[in-house]
């Protein structure tokens, strides 16, 4: 509820909306507070709580490690293939 107070605040400012009703603007204070008001609230409500956060961090780290050990295998399977006996086996194919 303060959140959407703030923000008509700040939106019916820019379209003209007080002056049209009441017939005065509210002035660069008002706006500011309820711009800043909705800005925390919703700040807020997207900042994942510790527990959570430190979910995704355990996440992230499975991830990276799934991801590297995917990359070296892929790097040994390449220099299978790329090099055999310290030749450049598959340069050579494309080559000749």
């Amino acid at each position: 509820m303060l959140k959407n107070l703030g923000d008509m605040v700040t939106a019916s400012q820019g379209v003209g909306l007080p002056r049209k009703l009441f017939g005065f603007d509210f002035n660069d204070g008002h706006v500011g507070l309820g711009g800043l008001t909705s800005a925390v609230i919703t700040c807020y409500q997207l900042f994942p709580p510790a527990q959570k956060k430190w979910e995704m961090i355990k996440e992230l780290k499975t991830c990276i490690k799934i991801t590297n050990f995917i990359n070296w295998n892929i790097n040994q399977w390449l220099e299978k293939v790329l090099f055999r006996n310290g030749e450049r086996v598959l340069l050579t194919i494309l080559v000749s």
